[in-house]
């Protein structure tokens, strides 16, 4: 009987293991299969938390970036944009699919202020900031999508974090690629006066007729706008592509088929360091503030640093120079006004018809370190700021 009853306890463990055995095979045999449903496309999958960032953009835009678009619900447009794709085939995405996000949030930019671009995105949107333009990233739903991805799966109420679809290797009516195409179309077919566009100069095919610029923003320009292209330089790279290249060429005939004006210009000294640094400097509470940074070798970098400020500039200009500096301020050690490089920059101006005054700082003023403490005593501008002025 003992035996019997130890063989009946043998036989249930056995029987129990396999049958957890079972569960968890099948449980991960079911993960597996769900997760590699999943994660069967070629692109990211969506941005985590996509509906809290999308929230938080909106009311950062219509509160802080642009309040004169307070009127707009930040609640509807989230729910207009989830319900675009959520549940939906992430490969068979239509224009009409965004229509409601786009009357709830479609961009109003003023005539001659819309900034095109292609592979030159983050100098576009430097340049924008710098004239007070508009990139299509700066309107409320460029703004709101700038870097996220996201799509959905049928029948299923959340988002795959997984993977979406790839515009060149799953499919090009993705959600992603085709809310760029609408927002695109719509920007370029409602733009008046002059637009302008940025192209690479430093690919051998500035313009990329498969770019959203060749195939959408260029081909929807009404006529009679005019297209003033930018032609911009990568400064570690030859130049590969001009105004008279062919690339070029193709994309003004394509313009000249539509009635639409042509301008184009090689501009060789564009750096996205120098839009940064003026960006920057024109944040300082001096009003217009002139840092010494000399480029050894590359004179043209400054001086086109100058010729932007000259451009925007009127009334009093405040030069500071260090004096201090083992380098030296312009640019030898312990100069003073009247004396050295300090001297010939006076002539300098003199020749070019500038007034101006020259003062010198007998505080051992450090002035890099005064733009990160500038309420320190020996930062103050006040008694000794020099004055550079034209009449």
């Amino acid at each position: 009987m003992a035996d019997c009853s130890k063989r009946k306890k043998l036989c249930c463990c056995l029987l129990l293991c396999f049958l957890v055995a079972g569960i968890t095979g099948g449980a991960i045999g079911i993960y597996k299969w769900y997760r590699s449903g999943l994660n069967r496309w070629h692109g990211p999958g969506s941005t985590p938390d996509f509906q809290d960032i999308i929230e938080d953009r909106c009311y950062n835009y219509t509160q802080r970036i642009r309040p004169d678009s307070r009127s707009r619900n930040c609640q509807e447009i989230k729910q207009a944009f989830m319900s675009a794709f959520i549940s939906k085939d992430p490969c068979k995405a239509t224009k009409e699919d965004y229509r409601r996000l786009i009357d709830l949030a479609d961009p109003t930019v003023p005539c001659n202020k819309r900034v095109l671009w292609s592979k030159t995105k983050e100098l576009a949107r430097e340049y924008a900031k710098l004239r007070g333009l508009v990139t299509l990233e700066d309107t409320l739903l460029g703004f709101l999508a700038d870097g996220l991805h996201w799509c959905g799966e049928p029948g299923s109420p959340d988002l795959n974090t997984w993977s979406c679809p790839d515009w060149e290797k799953d499919c090009r009516t993705n959600y992603r690629s085709v809310f760029w195409k609408v927002l695109s179309e719509r920007f370029a077919e409602s733009a008046c006066g002059t637009v302008q566009v940025l192209l690479n100069g430093s690919l051998e095919n500035a313009f990329d007729e498969m770019s959203i610029f060749g195939r959408v923003e260029a081909p929807n320009l009404k006529p009679m706008v005019t297209l003033q292209v930018w032609l911009v330089h990568d400064p570690g790279k030859p130049p590969r592509d001009s105004c008279s290249g062919s690339s070029i060429t193709k994309l003004k005939s394509i313009l000249s088929e539509r009635n639409v004006r042509f301008i184009c210009r090689d501009n060789l000294r564009t750096r996205l360091p120098i839009l940064s640094n003026i960006r920057r400097l024109r944040k300082q509470p001096c009003g217009l503030f002139l840092e010494n940074r000399i480029h050894p070798g590359n004179p043209g970098v400054h001086g086109w640093v100058a010729e932007q400020y000259a451009r925007d500039s009127s009334g009093v200009i405040s030069v500071m120079l260090n004096g201090s500096e083992p380098a030296g301020a312009y640019p030898v050690k312990g100069e003073s006004c009247g004396e050295g490089s300090v001297k010939l920059l006076e002539e300098r101006l003199d020749k070019m018809g500038f007034q101006y005054s020259c003062t010198d700082d007998y505080r051992p003023v450090k002035l890099l370190k005064c733009v990160e403490h500038s309420t320190h005593p020996d930062c103050a501008l006040s008694s000794f700021a020099p004055q550079l002025f034209r009449t």
